[in-house]
């Protein structure tokens, strides 16, 4: 099990790396695009702040596979049903893993900044 400080630490480096490799969310644009097996391409940013995107919203998300429907933890399926909806019924939603944990992980959801 990952104590927190590792958690921490990797959460700092995906950070300092998603910086120097001006990292942004994902953005599906089709359903087409969803991998039903639960592989997402989503950066890895920890902390970072990306430039031109607003985060509205933090998804806890089962990142082994097993997890249940009735569990605290986003299974793959439902977490699909969410990026799905939010492909159908807009507007642009990225996608980027903001904090790693063994079995789960955060997933943050933003909007672009049109400010």
């Amino acid at each position: 099990m990952m104590d927190l400080a590792y958690i921490k630490e990797l959460n700092r480096e995906a950070a300092e790396r998603a910086s120097q490799e001006n990292l942004s969310p994902f953005v599906y644009w089709d359903e087409s695009e969803l991998d039903q097996s639960g592989g997402f391409p989503f950066p890895f940013i920890g902390d970072l702040e990306p430039t031109g995107w607003i985060e509205i919203a933090r998804h806890f998300v089962d990142s082994s596979g097993l997890g249940g429907d009735d569990e605290a933890a986003l299974s793959i399926g439902q977490f699909i049903d969410l990026i799905r909806d939010r492909i159908t019924n807009g507007p642009v939603t990225g996608w980027t893993i903001v904090e790693v944990g063994q079995f789960q992980v955060y997933v943050a959801e933003y909007h672009k900044d049109l400010a």
